[in-house]
This record gives structure tokens, C-alpha cells and sequence, in this order.
């Protein structure tokens, strides 16, 4: 969960209501967020063990959006994928002298007493966390209309189709209303906001101004998504929006079918690893579910996670196969996509997200300069010679969150999320 990023002029919940900012990660989001990772330490640690118990830094790749709230999400998820305890300590107590910096440090020695052997205090387990400047994440944000400027004209194209218009009349007199109670002239656009700050109030338990009811929440909600998603069921804005994260997604599962082994450098530089984690925000989880023809027009609600499953097949005997599926979980509901059974055919699975990939996204988008890019090539690695896996997680903020999990190995149980031994990958948003 997190603050609103704007508050309406009459709102009795003023700036006061949020102490650590608008548009900021909240307590509440901090804890949704840890217990994810806590959940995803069972899955992929305990029940099936895809990630080492201690961190490794080549089993895990984590990436944010450049925003604090999705920043933060991804440290409190790491958190509870690697909980107090699990961090790193010193071998022998004589390594305390050398662990000291050349900088002056007061009350040193009552320092090191509470440190004992541990590195950091509680034997805080520290994770790299890789991110972009907010004009190049092509990856996470091509939706973003200063990302992809042809997104932009798809939007205001459909500003001005019938289908606009009639919105508009319907709620006409609604909003004129709302208008009154919110101190502010509020359009189809414009009422967006009022949404997010009343979705944000009621999930921190703060109460609305007088007047305002769930009826009108309810239906400034529908209005918000009629708007931000207005664009999502169009072939073009599908392939625009998914195109760079389906390539990163197909060339992380290629890699591990084609043989490339845990603890191994990645080729060309390219993170790998068993466990991916992208922390985005909850436009990018529809964005994601609509491309993949499987989005209903419901907003994410706060800590969205989606996760991806590769997984083998087991053979009758219990050996492992070189036939792989994939499986695909929203907020723990295992999803179909179309044409394909939940446990879809790898082959099948890379086919459908082929037909949504621009070759040429910057071409596309008609953008004029260079932004992030990912990598197409999949070069051949071998054969897979262990059950273990990689797993890719892609979290978003406290408003939502993607989880994006890659699962390799022997698995005759059906678990999703992009996470592990399975390759898996998984997506979680704050919004």
C-alpha cells in the first residue's frame, strides 16, 4: 500500500495523514511487501529448493522501476526472502580489529559489542537491487506515454471515439456533483485522481469527508479504469507495452533450457541467475495481463504479484525429460492463456508471446533516441546437466506488484510464480 499522489482541495485527510509523503511506500505497504518474500523463502527455499537458503548473488536479480515506493517494495521483499538471521558474519572474532573503516567512529567499542560476529546487526542480509532513469525503463514503463510517445497518440485516439463520448454523458451529472464535494471542476481524466486518493484512505483505515459513500468510490473506481485502460484492448498497445519484458522473459527461459548452468556468468553480460524479481507498479501488471489476452479491466489491488513457472516434465521413472511448460499465476490464481492449457507448452507458451513482440520497439514507439534495450539473441549453452533452476521476479509497489518466477527442475506439483528450480520470474507492483 501506499499514499495517495495527489490529495483533493477539500480532503480532510491532508498531508499530515501520510508521515512519510504522497506517493510513498506506507507501513502497511512495507509489510505486505516483507510478507511476500516470506512466502516466496517457503516456496523456493524450503518447500522446493530452487535459491540457497543464504544469498548467492548469482542465484538472484532483482530491478525497480526508479521510483522510491517500488525501491522500497523490492528491499522489503528481500527482506523476507532473506530474513534477520541469514546475513553475513565475521569467521573469527580476530577479524573485528581489521573490520573497522579509517574514519573516526564514536562509541566504537559499544558497537562492536552489540555486533559480536555479525557483519550488520541482526545479521542483516544486504541484496543489490539494479534499476534505470525513468526515461529509459523501457523494460517496465514502455506503457508510460513519455516512454512510448505512439502509446500517447493510441490514447488520444480513443478520446475521441463514441465510446469516449458516451462515457462522458453517462457520467455527467455525477461528476458535476463530485465536483462540489471534492473542490475541484473533475472530468473522465481528471476523476482518476480522486480514486487513488479514496482507494489509499480506505486501505489505511482513514475516514472519507462526509458525503462521500462506496457507491461514489465504487464508481470514480470504474470510471479510473475505463480510463487508464482504455487503450489496453488494441492489438498495437498490446505489443508496445509487453514487447521488451516478453523478449527479457523468453530469452531467461531459453538460457536455462538451452544449458546454462547456476553459478555460471551470464552471456553478454545479461543478468541470469535463478530468481528474478521486478518491482513495478500496477499499470504494468494490467499492462502485462492484457497483453497476454488475459487483463478484465480490474485494477490491480495494492501488492499485486504475477508470477511465470518454467517447469520440466518428469518422466515414469522419475528422471527429467527435455520437455518444458510454463505456468502463469496472478495474485496466486493460475491463469490459462488462450488456446493453451494452464500447464502451457514451452514451444506454445514462446509462439504466443512472439506474436505480441515489436522487432523494432524504438522504431515503434517513435522514439529519437536510444533508451534501454534487451537483448534478442539466444545463443545455444549445452544441455541442462541439474534438476536446479533459476526463478525471475518481478515485484511492483504497495499499490501492486509483479512477480515474475522461471522454474527448472524435476517438479510433479503445480506451483506458479516467476520464481525457481522451475525457472521462475515473478512481477509485484506498489503502484
Amino acid at each position: 500500500a501506499r499514499a495517495p499522489n495527489s490529495i483533493f482541495p477539500t480532503d480532510k485527510n491532508n498531508v499530515s495523514a501520510w508521515p512519510a509523503g504522497l506517493g510513498q511506500l506506507t507501513a502497511l505497504g512495507f509489510r505486505q511487501h516483507y510478507l511476500i518474500g516470506a512466502e516466496f523463502r517457503r516456496r523456493y527455499m524450503e518447500q522446493e529448493p530452487l535459491l540457497s537458503p543464504r544469498y548467492l548473488p548469482g542465484q538472484l536479480y532483482v530491478r525497480s522501476t526508479d521510483v522510491d515506493r517500488t525501491l522500497q517494495s523490492a528491499v522489503a521483499q528481500v527482506a523476507g526472502l532473506f530474513p534477520p538471521g541469514v546475513g553475513p558474519a565475521l569467521q573469527v572474532a580476530s577479524q573485528a580489529d581489521r573490520a573497522v573503516p579509517p574514519l573516526r567512529v564514536h562509541n566504537l567499542s559499544d558497537i562492536l559489542s552489540s555486533l559480536q560476529l555479525d557483519a550488520l546487526p541482526s545479521r542483516y542480509q544486504p541484496v543489490s537491487i539494479h534499476s534505470v532513469s525513468p526515461g529509459d525503463d523501457m523494460l517496465m514503463q514502455t506503457y508510460l506515454p513519455e516512454m512510448c510517445p505512439r502509446i500517447a497518440e493510441l490514447e488520444s485516439e480513443q478520446h475521441r471515439t463514441q465510446m469516449w463520448r458516451d462515457r462522458e454523458d453517462a457520467e455527467h451529472d455525477f461528476l458535476r456533483a463530485l465536483s462540489k464535494l471534492v473542490g475541484m471542476h473533475l472530468t473522465l481524466s481528471s476523476a482518476a485522481l480522486i480514486s487513488d486518493d479514496l482507494t489509499c484512505e480506505q486501505f489505511q483505515g482513514l475516514q472519507w469527508n462526509e458525503g462521500i459513500t462506496d457507491s461514489i468510490h465504487h464508481r470514480v473506481m470504474s470510471i479510473h479504469s475505463f480510463v487508464k485502460h482504455i487503450a489496453f484492448g488494441l492489438p498495437e498497445f498490446k505489443r508496445l507495452v509487453a514487447s521488451a519484458f516478453f523478449q527479457e522473459l523468453l530469452l531467461k527461459f531459453n538460457e536455462q533450457i538451452q544449458g546454462e548452468l547456476p553459478g555460471e556468468p551470464p552471456r553478454n553480460h545479461r543478468p541470469r541467475g535463478r530468481f528474478a524479481l521486478y518491482s513495478g507498479h500496477d499499470t504494468g501488471i494490467a499492462a502485462f495481463l492484457s497483453a497476454l489476452d488475459l487483463f478484465d479491466g480490474t485494477l490491480p489491488p495494492f501488492a499485486s504479484t504475477l508470477v511465470f513457472e518454467l517447469r520440466r516434465y518428469p518422466n515414469a521413472t522419475g528422471g527429467i525429460v527435455e520437455s518444458y511448460f510454463v505456468r502463469v499465476l496472478y495474485n496466486d490464481r493460475l491463469l490459462s492463456l488462450p488456446k493453451c492449457t494452464a500447464d502451457c507448452p514451452f514451444e506454445q507458451f514462446q509462439n504466443f508471446l512472439r506474436s505480441r513482440i515489436t522487432p523494432d520497439l524504438q522504431k515503434a514507439c517513435r522514439l529519437r533516441h536510444k533508451t534501454d534495450t534487451v537483448r534478442t539473441d539466444t545463443e545455444p549453452a549445452g544441455t541442462v546437466q541439474t534438476t536446479a533452476a533459476g526463478s525471475v521476479l518481478l515485484v511492483g509497489e504497495a499499490w501492486k506488484q509483479w512477480v515474475l518466477v522461471f522454474l527448472f527442475g524435476v517438479v510433479v506439483g503445480g506451483l506458479g510464480v516467476w520464481s525457481a528450480s522451475r525457472f521462475s520470474s515473478s512481477s509485484s507492483s506498489a503502484a
